[in-house]
């Protein structure tokens, strides 16, 4: 391929044996394309091109556009070439035909042109004759009353200003006759004929043919085949003209519209042979389909067999459609619309009017206005729109929806009556303030609302409420309720529903069908039913129960719940903003966003948590609650359960029944309330409790025990350092081996401690205090306690806490302050020495020393050969008890005790002595 160009002198430029492009500028130049289809350009001058061998495009003077004709010598050569030659401007006048391309056609201007199988030609200013050959021409006469014929292939003719004759021969051409008169002819094959402006004739001839009259008053012949016939088209927007259609054979369609038109147009196409003429001048026959537009009177039209489009427009109008699919449009007056019996959609518009849609699958579109439309025979759509409207579906399963305004506007008042079939009504009344409340349970029930809507025989029902508190409820087929705002109870009854809450509290229930719920904003109850069931919670604490069957749940924001009974139920909690919850009957293990489960019913199932903090609590039957690595709660319920809190800080409660609770890793609190329940620790934590309300003995791993409860109940610790605080009852509480704490709270406690280093607590309450083997601390607290005291190093505290306390012990002992009595027990000789306050002293069955001090103070020798000094009030009081041996006492008197042994303390604790 070669691209060679000349330049402003006379050239002779050669091509290759490719394909080339060659331009000759200006100058008189010389082309030869030599071999391969080439194209050739010789632009200004009176060139000479020659094709050659191949298929070549050899064009003219370009500049010839907006000048005068040059005089060009043009040779094709061998192949199939075309020519393209441009006389715009040219004041001569062109004859030619392309029917012989071996024979030179020499035009007025000078230009000759052989061997040219295709042509495109625009001739100048005058009347011009151009016939073009067998293959595809493109032939413009422009200026001047021009004859334009194609031939035999595809053409395009274009006629231009003057009143021209085009014949497109035997293809399937275009013809454009453009201004003024012309008479278009396609002939044979399925022609397009463009009137354009002017009174133009055109005739089809044989073939499916197009042709659109445009302006001007029109001569239309289809011919035959079935032909597409189009009017003014610029009477959409103006008044009529007067065109003059015939549609020849074959199903002919007209499309004529009279938009602003001041006549009234009256016709039927029943007959398609019968003519049917206006008073604007307008006449057509033989049309089959017809697009008919009316203008601003009341028209009366009727379609035929086949399928019209009729426009009343302005005007009361009557419209008919015939036996096929029509479309009827009524406009602005008070318009009846019929559709016939095929398939028809029918629409209004706007003012008060009757629509009938009789045989057929229709639809109607009251639009504004109160309407009335009869949907007829067959399965129809009824469209009310805006207006108190009247709607009968007819026989057949009809769909009829009231205004549709309503869904942003307020209610209107509609009367729906499905007929025979089942029907289905769509009624939205978004932002009514009235209430709603039916049943479709009984579809032959007239239903009547505050508002003035009412419907009957609606076998299915999409209905939206207003602001108010709606009760809805469906029928046995599908339906689609919407509550929109106010808390609302929907449901949905037998078949597939759709249940939309909105906004407020909503409790939406699905019944027996595979329901779709969406409890909308707020907090919602949605119950699903016995089948497949979809719920969606939305915003707010929701409780999603899908019911039998495997459901899919979703909760959306807000701390929800959802209701578990099927292994193949799926929940989903994408929104991790809440605490949610799964209620299950199944065994059941906690997707990684829920944090609660709850297992219900008596079957013995299990629960396992999730890595968050999850409370897991079971039923009344025999549950395995696993809790992961949170810090869990678990509570067994009723049944015989274990319980395995897993890692984390985890709270187990067996509940009622004998249960095994084990923490694993984690400081854990374990609930014991039967005296079977069994505790296992196996972690190494050092933060481990026991509540119990029954009496119980720690177990290995623990560290603390807490009674709980009212009831007068013992704890036992074990052979650790343990803790056990009591409850507020009169609890027996006993540390045994190690280093206990004991606390009795507020009832009256026995402490006991047992070996090691034990303290303990009375609080309140009259409380028992032994430390056992060890030195141990004891405080009583409020009360009247009383501390056994059984090594040199047990203290005892009675720091503020009131009542008349007492120490028992086996060895010489001294009070300290707060403690008002001293007994000795056993039988050892030992000493027991008062304080500075009132106190009794009781002796044992040995020989004791017992001594006063200050205080009035009453000493109780005991059976032993005691000696009893009262110190120095003169109040003391002395006493002996019977013995073998004798007993010694003195005078009462203020001197101090001669007690060797005693020891006073300036502290208030008091220790025993050594």
């Amino acid at each position: 391929m070669a691209w060679i160009y000349g330049d402003e002198d006379d050239n002779v430029l050669n091509g290759t044996g490719d394909y080339d492009y060659i331009y000759g500028y200006e100058g008189d130049d010389t082309l030869n394309g030599n071999g391969g289809d080439d194209s050739l350009y010789g632009d200004e001058g009176d060139d000479i091109l020659n094709g050659g061998n191949g298929d070549d495009h050899l064009q003219t003077d370009s500049s010839s556009y907006n000048s005068g004709a040059a005089s060009d010598d043009v040779d094709g050569g061998d192949g199939i070439d075309t020519a393209a030659i441009y006389r715009t401007s040219s004041t001569f006048t062109y004859v030619f035909a392309l029917t012989n391309p071996a024979l030179r056609v020499t035009l007025a201007d000078g230009t000759s042109f052989i061997n040219i199988e295709k042509i495109e030609f625009s001739a100048g200013v005058g009347n011009d004759t151009l016939t073009g050959g067998t293959l595809n021409d493109r032939l413009y006469g422009n200026d001047g009353n021009d004859v334009l014929q194609g031939g035999g292939s595809y053409d395009y003719l274009y006629g231009g200003a003057g009143e021209d004759e085009l014949y497109g021969g035997d293809g399937d051409d275009s013809l454009d006759g453009g201004a003024s008169d012309d008479l278009l002819e396609g002939n044979d094959g399925n022609d397009y004929l463009y009137g354009q402006e002017g009174d133009d004739t055109l005739d089809g001839g044989i073939g499916n043919d197009s042709i659109y009259a445009y302006d001007g008053d029109d001569t239309v012949r289809g011919g035959a085949g079935d032909d597409y016939i189009q009017a003014d088209g610029s009477s959409y927007g103006v008044g009529a003209a007067a065109d003059d259609i015939d549609g020849g054979e074959g199903v002919d369609q007209a499309v004529i519209h009279r938009t602003n038109s001041t006549f009234a147009y009256v016709f039927s196409i029943a007959n398609p042979a019968v003519r049917a003429s206006f008073g604007d001048g307008t006449t057509f026959i033989n049309i089959e389909r017809l697009e008919f537009g009316g203008g601003i009177q009341s028209d009366d039209m009727t379609g035929g067999a086949l399928s019209d489009r009729l426009y009343g427009n302005d005007g009361d109008d009557v419209l008919r459609g015939g036996a096929s699919y029509d479309y009827l449009y009524g406009g602005a007056g008070e318009d009846q619309l019929y559709g016939g019996g095929g398939d028809d959609s029918l629409n209004g518009g706007a003012a008060d009017d009757a629509l009938e849609g009789n045989d057929g699958n229709d639809y109607l579109y009251g639009d504004d206005g109160n309407d009335t439309l009869l949907g007829g025979i067959g399965n129809d759509s009824l469209y009310g729109y805006d207006g108190n409207d009247t709607m009968a579906g007819g026989s057949g399963h009809d769909f009829l929806q009231a205004d549709a305004s309503s869904y942003g506007g307020a209610a209107a008042a509609d009367d729906l009556d499905g007929g025979a079939g089942t029907d289905e009504a769509a009624i939205h009344r978004t932002n009514s303030a009235f209430t709603y409340a039916f049943s479709l349970a009984n579809p032959s029930q007239r239903v009547t609302f505050a508002d003035g809507t009412t419907f009957i025989n609606i076998e299915k029902i999409e209905f939206g409420g207003g602001i108010g508190n709606d009760d809805l409820t469906g029928g046995a087929l599908n339906d689609r309720l919407y509550g929109n705002d106010g808390d609302d109870v929907l449901r949905g009854g037998g078949s597939y529903d759709y249940l939309h809450g909105g906004e407020g509290e909503d409790h939406l229930v699905g019944g027996e069908g595979a329901d779709s719920l969406d409890g909308g904003s707020s907090d919602d109850i949605l119950e699903g039913g016995s089948e497949i069931d979809s719920l969606n919670g939305g915003a707010g604490a929701d409780r999603l129960d899908g019911g039998t069957s495997a459901d899919t749940m979703y909760g959306g924001n807000g701390d929800d719940t959802y209701v578990v009974d099927d292994a193949g139920d799926y929940v989903d909690e994408s929104f991790t903003d809440g605490i949610d919850t799964v209620e299950s009957s199944i065994d059941y293990t906690l997707k990684p966003e829920f944090e609660n489960l709850t297992l219900t019913g008596v079957a013995n199932i299990d629960g396992t948590g999730n890595e968050l903090d999850n409370i897991i609590i079971g039923n009344a039957g025999r549950n395995v609650l696993r809790g992961g690595n949170g810090n869990d709660t678990l509570f067994g319920g009723s049944g015989i359960d274990q319980l395995d809190g897993g890692k984390g800080i985890d709270r187990l409660d067996g509940g009622i029944g004998a249960d095994v609770m084990r923490g694993n890793v984690g400081n854990d609190t374990y609930v014991v309330d039967d005296i079977g329940d069994v505790v296992v620790e196996t972690g190494k934590d050092k933060a481990d409790v026991i509540e119990t309300s029954v009496s119980f003995k720690i177990v290995a791993g623990i560290e603390t025990l807490q009674l709980t409860g009212f009831s007068e109940i013992a704890g036992n610790g074990g052979t650790g350092n343990d803790r056990i605080f009591g409850n507020t009852a009169a609890n027996v509480i006993s540390g045994l081996d190690g280093d206990d704490r004991l606390r009795g709270d507020g009832g009256d406690d026995s402490l006991l401690g047992g070996t090691g280093v034990d303290r303990l607590e009375g609080e309140s309450g009259h409380d028992r205090l032994n430390g056992g083997s060890g030195n141990d601390i004891m405080r009583g607290g409020y009360g009247n306690d009383t501390y056994v005291v059984d090594a040199a190093g047990d203290v005892v505290d009675e720091t503020g806490g009131g009542g008349i306390d007492t120490v028992e012990t086996t060895r010489s002992y001294t009070l300290g302050s707060g403690i008002e009595n001293l007994t000795l027990t056993g039988s050892t000789a030992s000493a027991g020495t008062g304080n500075a306050g009132s106190n009794i002293l009781t002796g044992n069955t040995g020989a004791n020393a017992l001594s006063g001090l200050a205080g009035t103070d009453r000493l109780i020798g005991g059976r032993g050969a005691d000696t009893l000094t009262g110190g120095g009030d003169a109040t003391s009081s002395c006493s002996t008890q019977p013995s073998a041996a004798a007993s010694t006492s003195s005078p009462i008197s203020s001197r101090a005790s001669t007690a060797s042994n005693s020891t006073m303390r300036s502290s208030r604790r008091s220790r025993a002595a050594r």
